[in-house]
């Protein structure tokens, strides 16, 4: 009957055939269901009334973060309006599943969340998410790294979780935190609905500093079940190019003529299109374009390159080649402490000469001895700190 596969037919989770074993995987851990082949995909379905059940005991001790919990109790509603029937499957009845059929996913129109529900993020729930809908990108124009989520709109609040649960669970110091909430080192962004697609909202953190140093050590010790985990592999090495600015190394450009330079084997690696985009597009085996992979002696060119720049312990780089400070790519805050004892910690270099009340070139010649706790300007403390560098509280 129509109303016996609407309810006891369900495809929980579907991926690319490539990702076979991450099912295999699932439904290993739940001992309920069965994965199917269909072509390119592969589909997680539940077709027995007690794995369903089993499934949905689940879900009740621990509820879906996103609008898919409003999916999920109008079917769990439907579900048991048909297995708890007394009498046949009367016209009345057929009505009622069917009118909650159609509010469902796609055709929802009222996202309401119920009270009682609360978004809960964990660090395994959020590798998951990652998993899923997670990106890890190189912009190959300008060489930026950058990793990503993208949910729709109505999915805005479980983005604020995540920005919440990040900015308390990766252990950043105060002077970090000081500098996150007042900059957009990890944002979320809204983008417009395009021809067919939904409007979404973009989380997204390309700061070097924060990747290198405090999202990539963070994701490193857990397990990815599908070839996600090969994107951040690909992806940790070419933070750590960039972080140390291994990608410009003259014994990388200076190999014979046979391989590529530093920043072309960077884009090999990546393997994205050059207006950037999830490196694992190009991994799948269904793409039709042919894809040139590293060797292994490409590889080890980069994994054994040297840095070219320092960092310092006050935030600021210096180019190995000239030793000279690379000004634009410092991560520092300052700290000024009054005469008052007062403490006022501020952005910019800029800021601070403007509180002190000195030129900031005046400043920037006083902050330039990096061991020294402090300088003394009319009267203030005046101290160069390091943001974004892990083990600095």
């Amino acid at each position: 009957m129509l109303i016996d596969l609407l309810l006891c037919s369900q495809t929980l989770v579907g991926l690319h055939l490539d990702d076979l074993d991450a099912l295999n995987y699932i439904q290993s851990q739940l001992n309920i269901g069965v994965v199917r082949v269909l072509k390119d995909e592969c589909k997680y379905v539940i077709t027995k009334k007690e794995d369903i059940e089993k499934l949905m005991s689940i879900f009740d001790r621990f509820n879906l973060n996103t609008t898919k919990h409003l999916d999920y109790l109008d079917f769990k509603k439907a579900f048991n309006l048909y297995f708890s029937r007394e009498n046949g499957l009367t016209e009345e009845l057929k009505k009622q599943i069917l009118y909650l059929k159609d509010s469902m996913n796609k055709k929802r129109t009222n996202f309401d969340m119920p009270i009682d529900h609360n978004i809960i993020i964990t660090k395994s729930w959020l590798l998951g998410l990652i998993e899923g809908e997670g990106s890890f990108q190189l912009w190959r124009n300008d060489l930026v790294a950058v990793f990503s989520l993208v949910l729709t709109e109505r999915q805005l609040p479980v983005l604020e979780k995540i920005k919440e649960f990040l900015f308390n669970d990766l252990d950043f110091d105060l002077y970090s935190k000081f500098k996150l909430n007042s900059s957009s080192a990890i944002t979320i962004n809204h983008q417009k609905a395009r021809k067919n697609s939904k409007a979404s909202v973009l989380f997204i953190i390309k700061n070097i500093y924060i990747l290198n140093n405090y999202l990539v050590p963070y994701l490193e010790n857990m397990t990815f079940i599908t070839k996600k985990g090969k994107d951040f592999k690909d992806f940790k090495l070419i933070c750590n190019l960039l972080y140390n600015g291994a990608h410009k190394n003259d014994e990388i450009k200076g190999v014979p003529p046979c391989f590529a330079t530093g920043v072309s084997l960077i884009l090999k690696l990546s393997n994205t299109r050059p207006s950037g985009g999830p490196l694992n597009n190009f991994r799948l085996s269904t793409n039709p374009e042919q894809v040139e992979s590293l060797n292994s002696t490409e590889k080890s060119l980069l994994v054994n390159a040297s840095p070219l720049v320092k960092h310092l312990d006050d935030g600021r780089q210096i180019d190995l080649r000239t030793d000279k400070i690379i000004h634009q790519h410092s991560s520092s805050i300052y700290k000024v402490i009054k005469p008052n004892k007062d403490m006022v910690l501020l952005k910019t270099l800029f800021e601070a000469a403007d509180i002190v009340d000195v030129d900031i070139r005046t400043l920037s010649k006083l902050l330039t001895v990096v061991d020294s706790d402090a300088v003394e300007v009319k009267g203030n403390l005046v101290k160069r700190i390091a943001v974004f560098f892990k083990n600095k509280k």
